[in-house]
């Protein structure tokens, strides 16, 4: 077997460590499903896999040190899950990436290490906890053309290095509320500035830099993000719609409703039809909580 494809059927229980025989295997699709607890380490043993993609699951714990062994693989996608800790050091051996899709989980830790991936295009570690400087090391990664970093908790100055990736199209640095500093000049030409995600951030030409800290406002601050992946499903197809609730303010949520709204058009009201309701705890600043809702596709067309 050199590919194994089980996107999207809500699979549930854990992945199995037995996966890590398939020593052929090319492709690791299993995305879009309601896995739970650890990646195995014993995937690192698939030495001839290409493509491994995860996301959109429950997985927790840390990502194993043992997938910087897939020498051979270009996507690594681990996607909107609950993974925590640093991001292991060994994935900057992984010299054939070209994506690392690392966004929405609860990651605290991004090592230099990462600097060598020299063949990544994409870097993708927005919603996490990642903590500390920001390494001057990414400004190694010649090929990066999409980085994305946005609502973390990243302190200190934007490294100059940063000036070197001249390939790069797509920056995501906003909802660092202790990040200081400012880009690049070239990137005021260079970027795709209505794509990218900058938030106020001056360029280096325009920044004066402050006497004192500016404070952050004050208050808790919700944002609701589906994170479903679009997929053709036939009318009546049951399927998962996946919720992250964020509190992107410095001051804790109090307790309240998500509501799930059926709507026959392109737009959402809240006079449409509800379709569900769950409680959303109290949130902590910089925190997220998980909601799920089965919903079946619609005979007509419309929208959740």
């Amino acid at each position: 077997m050199t590919h194994l494809d089980l996107n999207a059927n809500r699979i549930t229980d854990s992945i199995p460590a037995e996966l890590g025989n398939l020593k052929s295997l090319v492709e690791l699709r299993l995305w879009g499903n309601d896995l739970s607890g650890p990646i195995p380490p014993e995937l690192g043993k698939l030495g001839n896999l290409e493509y491994l993609d995860l996301g959109n699951n429950r997985l927790s714990g840390s990502i194993p040190q043992e997938l910087g062994n897939l020498s051979n693989l270009g996507v690594m996608g681990l996607y909107e899950n609950r993974l925590s800790g640093a991001i292991p050091p060994e994935l900057g051996r992984l010299s054939l990436l070209r994506a690392l899709w690392l966004n929405n989980n609860l990651l605290t830790g991004m090592p230099p290490e990462l600097g060598r991936l020299s063949n990544l295009g994409e870097l993708h570690l927005d919603d996490n906890r990642l903590a500390g400087s920001m390494p001057p090391e990414l400004g190694n990664m010649a090929n990066l053309w999409r980085l994305r970093l946005s609502y973390n908790q990243l302190t200190g100055s934007i490294p100059e290095e940063l000036e070197s990736l001249r390939n790069l199209r797509y920056l995501g640095i906003n909802g660092n509320i202790s990040l200081a500093g400012c880009l690049p000049t070239v990137f005021r030409t260079q970027l795709d500035l209505t794509l990218s995600d900058l938030g106020d951030r001056p360029f280096c030409d325009e920044y004066t830099a402050p006497d004192s800290p500016v404070s952050a406002p004050s208050g808790p601050d919700l944002f609701a993000g589906n994170t479903i992946i679009s997929a053709n499903l036939a009318p009546g197809h049951s399927f998962s719609s996946n919720i992250i609730v964020r509190n992107q303010g410095n001051i804790s949520s109090v307790r309240t409703t998500l509501r799930y709204y059926r709507s026959v058009d392109s737009t959402i009201t809240t006079g449409d039809t509800e379709v569900g309701n769950e409680e959303v705890k109290a949130l902590e600043p910089y925190t997220r909580s998980w909601k799920a809702i089965g919903l079946d596709m619609p005979t007509t067309p419309g929208t959740y």
